[in-house]
């Protein structure tokens, strides 16, 4: 199956700010600035959807935990995040960013899961087989 190429959305932007150190002064002087963009900026509703503004902060995947725990989908503990916060614009990432966070969540418990459940039955069948050994380091 042949796709068809992507949209190019990079800019060929030029906006530069670089700083430098001179040790002898003890200060940081800007060397290098340049404010001209070649592109549009995004205006105060499209901001907080931008990826460098989209966070899932750690006391807001506990509190996705506990509600996975009480039965509550990802979809409604978004909901109810956007309702807290008051609003898409305020709860400060996407619903999807808020997948893939539950979903890294869940996959390092199984991680984690997977490896004492491995340890736990090597030991469980050494101790019923005399003949079976495993050296867990």
């Amino acid at each position: 199956m042949v796709r068809t190429p992507r949209k190019e959305t990079r800019e060929n932007c030029h906006v530069a700010f670089a700083m430098k150190y001179y040790p002898k002064r003890d200060a940081y002087i800007v060397n290098k600035f340049v404010k001209e963009h070649s592109h549009r900026l995004a205006n105060s509703r499209e901001v907080p959807f931008l990826h460098s503004h989209r966070c899932v902060t750690e006391s807001d995947i506990a509190q996705s935990i506990s509600m996975r725990k009480a039965s509550i989908k990802t979809s409604q503990t978004y909901d109810y995040m956007v309702n807290q916060a008051g609003g898409y614009m305020k709860v400060g990432f996407t619903s999807k960013d808020l997948y893939n966070r539950m979903e890294l969540e869940r996959r390092q418990v199984v991680l984690d899961g997977d490896a004492q459940a491995a340890i736990s039955y090597m030991n469980a069948k050494a101790i019923r087989s005399r003949n079976f050994f495993a050296c867990l380091v």
